[in-house]
């Protein structure tokens, strides 16, 4: 199997998540950090969402895929290829020290904050 890197896309989103939730599962720094009895999967996976739906547009987001053969190419009828992420890296654009962010930047950070503590308040109802 060959394994691709490429830019993160709305359509790897799901597997990105699954992929970074399976990675820090039983991480210890993880579990000191957040205390797993009041852990939720679903609300994990809205942040991660939203963060890669940023990052998409705002960060260096990648992903690794691995091709998942479909089909055994009888009758001519082969599949499309479908993918499985193995690996996400999730980095922040290089920032010249001491210069302001832009406008449009801050109006990206400000939205995903926004989304953030809105889905907070609304676990807390």
């Amino acid at each position: 199997m060959s394994i691709e890197v490429r830019p993160l896309t709305l359509e790897d989103i799901p597997g990105a998540i699954e992929c970074v939730q399976r990675a820090f599962e039983d991480d210890p720094y993880f579990r000191w950090v957040f205390d797993p009895a009041k852990f939720s999967k679903e609300r994990n996976t809205a942040s991660l969402r939203n963060r890669c739906l940023w990052g998409i547009n705002n960060g260096l987001f990648y992903v690794a895929r691995e091709r998942v053969p479909q089909g055994n190419g009888q009758n001519g009828s082969e599949k499309s290829p479908s993918y499985r992420v193995v690996g996400v890296s999730m980095w922040l654009k290089p920032h010249v020290a001491g210069q302001s962010e832009s406008w449009p930047s801050r109006f990206q950070d400000w939205l995903l904050s926004f989304q953030l503590e809105g889905r907070t308040q609304c676990q807390n109802l």
